[in-house]
């Protein structure tokens, strides 16, 4: 059986089962050895197994998303595909004109399987003005965002492991912010915060 068939043969025994089915189980190339493999050279093309776009609308087992140059790209969800949208999260977590990093494997019907997503995901370098509440105010390339603490926001001190503990986030402090960036707004929900 050549490696085509195989794999085919593979992703539909995976799908007429009831187990759990990553876009690994379903894809042509995997990674970049069997591309190499296969005598490719991909220098300078774009990483066919990395999606980025706006989603333009969400069904039960897919997103359709509006890449950078202008492509629509059915993005396929299974339930081995981790979402995550500030925490680990679902594909219900996920709405139109949210905007999202994935990796997974392009289909030969030109969709693409995903196997992470990242809805929103920022990571931003800042200077923390203040800290009130359930709100954290900063600036971040002369601009004022907020953002917005959640019951697991956590805070990382010198590399240290996680703290719930914020009370080293202090005015004036550089930090970086990891979290969901809010569309259309200068706005976070944070997830961590490396002070």
């Amino acid at each position: 059986m050549d490696r085509m068939n195989r794999r085919r043969f593979l992703a539909t025994t995976a799908l007429g089962g009831a187990g759990v089915v990553s876009a690994a189980g379903l894809g042509m190339l995997s990674t970049a050895a069997d591309a190499e493999a296969a005598g490719l050279d991909l220098a300078g093309l774009a990483d066919p197994n990395f999606l980025e776009g706006k989603v333009v609308s969400v069904d039960s087992t897919s997103l359709v998303v509006m890449t950078p140059d202008l492509v629509l790209r059915r993005t396929l969800v299974t339930d081995g595909t981790q979402v995550w949208k500030v925490r680990d999260t679902t594909l219900e977590s996920v709405s139109a004109d949210d905007h999202l990093y994935a990796r997974g494997l392009p289909m030969p019907d030109g969709s693409f399987a995903a196997d992470s997503i990242w809805v929103n995901i920022v990571n931003l370098h800042a200077e923390v003005v203040g800290v009130d509440g359930g709100t954290l105010r900063f600036n971040h390339h002369g601009e004022a965002w907020t953002g917005h603490l959640q019951h697991d926001t956590v805070a990382r001190y010198s590399m240290t492991a996680p703290s719930r503990d914020l009370s080293g986030v202090t005015a004036g402090r550089h930090v970086q912010i990891v979290g969901a960036w809010r569309p259309g707004t200068n706005e976070v929900d944070v997830s961590t915060v490396f002070a």
